[in-house]
């Protein structure tokens, strides 16, 4: 299972920027954020290949 990261940095980050900034860190994130579930995705089809080739 993917491990949910602390986002009370990040927030308080937010809060401080200029729209544009804000804009630009939201994007950044997202993109890590959807990165990270592919990565998770992936893995998780391999154990289920390596699985139903051991059976």
């Amino acid at each position: 299972m993917l491990k949910r990261r602390n986002t009370h940095r990040f927030k308080r980050n937010i809060t401080n920027t200029t729209p544009i900034r804000r804009r630009i860190m939201i994007r950044n994130a997202q993109r890590k954020i959807s990165l990270r579930k592919r990565m998770f995705a992936l893995m998780q089809s391999e154990s289920k290949e390596q699985t139903s080739e051991a059976c």
